[in-house]
Parts: C-alpha cells; structure tokens; sequence
C-alpha cells in the first residue's frame, strides 16, 4: 500500500513539474530557461555535498537501533542544521565561480538562493525519520504539495506580468518555508541531550561511509549540467534544462521504490536484501522499459507543444537521456542492497567509477557534439556504473550477481500482492 501510495504521488508530482517547466520554458524562453537554472543550480547542489549521508544515517540508525531513535532524531537535527550553514556559507563564495558567464544581477540572485540551504537539509532529514517510521503518508503530501504551491506562485506571476528567471527560482525555492514547519511539526522531535553525543557517533560513522557515496552520487547526478553551463551558451543550456525535464517523465518509479525499500531491507540478511532488492529492480525495469519506449516515440510530438518550437531541438537529446535515467534508475535501486547491508562505501565506489567515467566522456563528446555529446555521455557512464555494480555482489556481499529479466515468480508475486491489498480494501 505504501508503494502504490508513494507511486501514485510520484505520478502526480511528475504532472505538476511538467507543467510548472511548461509555464518557465514558454514565458522565459532558452536564455531566460537557462537563467533560473543557473540560479537553482547551487541551492540544488551544496545541501547535498555536505549532508555527510545524513538522511540515510538517521533512517539506518532508527531501524537497527529503534531504542534509541529520540536521541537519534535529536543528533540528526543538529547536525543537519549545522551542515545546512555550512552549505550556505560555502554556497555564497563557489557559486560566482560557477556562473562565470552570467550577469551580475543572477550571479547575486544564485547567491541569495543558498539562504534556503539549511532548510533543504532539514527536509531531507524529516522525510527520511518518517520514511523509517514506515509515515509515507506525511513524505508524500509534502512532495505533490510542494511543486503544486510552486505552479500557482507562477501562474500568479504570469498574470501579473512578474514572471522572470530571478522571482521564478523564488517560486520553486519558496516551497521550503511551508513544508519544512509542517514536517517538524509532524515528525514532533523531542530534543534530547543525554545520549546526544554517542548518537552523533553513530551517526557519523555509518553517514561517513555513506557520505562519499551521496557526494559522488550529486556530482555524477550535477556534473553533466555544470560542464554544459561551462562549456556552451546559455541558449544551449537552456535546451538542455528543458531535455532533461521533459525526459525525467520516463521514471515515475525508482524514487516511490527505493523511499519503501531501504528502509524495509534494512537490517535484514544479506541474502534476504539481494532477494527483495533484485525483485524490486526487475519488476521496476519491465516497467521502465515499456514507458521508455513510449516517451521516445512521442518526445518529436509531446516537447514542442508542451514547451514551444524553440526548444524543437531539444528532442533528440531528451531521447537520449531516457535511456540513461531509465538505465540509472535501475542502478539506484541495485545500490539500495549496499546501504541496507550497511556496506555503503561499496556505492561510493560505483559512483567514483561513474564520476570518472562521465567528465572525460562529456569532456571529449560536448565540444565535438554539443548537447548530444552531453546526453552520449551520461548514458556510457549508466552504464559502466551498472555493471559495476553488478560485479561487486558476489565480492561484498558474498550473493551471486541478481538477475535482472522478470520471470514468472515475479508476476506471481506482483498478482498475490495485488490481490492482498484488495481483499485487504474490501475488509
């Protein structure tokens, strides 16, 4: 139930970012697209390069360690609002060296965005304590309303001709002061300081292990936008916001997966893990395969009318970076066998392959082939990253290597499972 729940949010998320791109990409055009992606970008990457694995620590912690979960929420909470601070403060100096191209005006703009850096923390953190406590509910409410509050900023914009690359970045980050409150309040932490030192202890050492993985992971995830803004034009990065938006329609399910799965295979035996991760990633790539190979073929039609002929060009890069993000949505949901076994330096590895794999490839293939060259890239690093990872099953987890081909068991279960919650509805 919590599965279809957190689907069923994810579909919905997914309708509401694409019209909230729609209505930026037509009234902003390329440049202006560009713009506020620029401004976006550092509010988006610094909270993630220092959160030390902090999400993923609190929720591992609470579900091996459930005695101790008010001083591990305690714990967490200092530590993510420290670390938002950090973010911030580091934010302001980097991002002017990032934007090197751009006007003064969005340089300041990008810098002011990393105000909401400690509150980006915070979220992650109060998503993750509720994720662990099985509260799907709570997480998912915050992650439909949130990009619903965004879309009516924007259209009371657009109709009160305000709409701009700088007050539509407000639009998406404004967000955060709403659903961060309300989580709190949800969550209801009782602050604790006996017992807060050996937590942080705790906490560090499984977020430090995992915090190479999470760091990597970002830059694997942001490097491909940040080589594009340095190495063309902002008109070029603008398509590109707009491919990688039209194209993130192709996974509505690795997210919905991997927020019921980790914390469910944690602590469990490693073979246990393996079982129910492979299952999760098989029944996740029949269906990733089939919405694929709708998008692609309908991407020529659905991104011109949606977002206008000036991003026409966009397509064939869009269709591209389907097949990667189908590709590492599979990676992402493999990975989840590594956090849950508590073995997460196995996933800072895959992600240092694949962060060594895509910037010489984006370095040799953007300026020979542009945006395509970009696109290119990040699917040749998907997949040195999946086989990667595929290789180091038998070797860290002591598991033969998943397959990844649905079969018969598979649709049994997904059938039982099905019928279950139905009988489970009637009563």
């Amino acid at each position: 139930m919590a599965l279809a729940q957190t689907l069923l949010v994810r579909f919905l998320t997914l309708g509401l970012n694409v019209l909230t791109g729609v209505v930026v990409a037509r009234y902003l055009g390329p440049v202006g697209r560009a713009e506020q992606a620029a401004i976006l970008l550092g509010a988006g990457l610094f909270p993630f390069l220092v959160s030390f694995g902090l999400p993923y620590a609190v929720q591992y912690k609470i579900r091996t360690d459930p005695n101790r979960a008010s001083e591990i929420v305690s714990a967490g909470a200092v530590l993510s609002i420290a670390f938002g601070l950090l973010a911030c403060v580091s934010g302001v100096f980097v991002v002017p060296h990032m934007l090197g191209h751009y006007s003064p005006s969005i340089v300041f703009a990008a810098q002011l965005a990393m105000l909401t850096a400690p509150l980006a923390m915070l979220y992650a953190l109060l998503c993750g304590i509720l994720q662990a406590r099985h509260r799907f509910r709570e997480t998912n409410f915050t992650r439909y309303a949130m990009p619903a509050s965004t879309l009516l900023i924007l259209l009371v914009l657009v109709v009160g001709h305000a709409l701009n690359p700088i007050s539509s970045a407000v639009a998406y980050l404004a967000t955060l002061g709403w659903a961060v409150p309300w989580l709190w309040v949800k969550v209801a932490p009782r602050l604790r300081i006996a017992g807060l030192r050996q937590a942080t202890r705790g906490l560090m050492s499984y977020g430090s292990r995992s915090y190479v993985s999470e760091i990597l992971g970002t830059l694997v995830a942001q490097v491909d936008q940040v080589l594009v803004i340095g190495l063309l034009s902002p008109a070029s990065m603008g398509l590109y916001a707009v491919a990688i938006g039209a194209a993130r329609g192709v996974d509505l399910f690795s997210g919905s997966t991997v927020a019921v799965l980790f914390p469910r295979a944690a602590s469990l035996e490693h073979a246990q893990i393996v079982e129910l991760t492979g299952r999760a990633a098989r029944i996740t790539a029949a269906m990733l395969l089939a919405t694929s190979l709708g998008l692609i073929a309908l991407m020529p039609l659905l991104l011109p009318l949606f977002y206008g002929h000036a991003f026409k060009a966009a397509v064939p890069v869009a269709q591209v970076i389907v097949v990667s993000i189908a590709l590492n949505a599979v990676v992402y949901i493999l990975a989840q066998a590594y956090m849950a076994a508590g073995r997460p330096g196995i996933n800072a590895l895959i992600q240092l392959v694949g962060l060594a794999t895509t910037v010489p490839a984006m370095l040799l293939l953007i300026p020979r082939y542009a945006l395509l060259g970009a696109a290119s890239a990040l699917v040749i690093s998907t997949i040195v990253r999946l086989l990667f990872l595929l290789a180091c099953f038998p070797i860290a987890l002591s598991t033969p290597i998943p397959s990844l081909v649905l079969n018969a068991g598979d649709v049994v279960y997904v059938r039982r499972s099905l019928a279950r919650q139905m009988r489970g509805n009637e009563t």
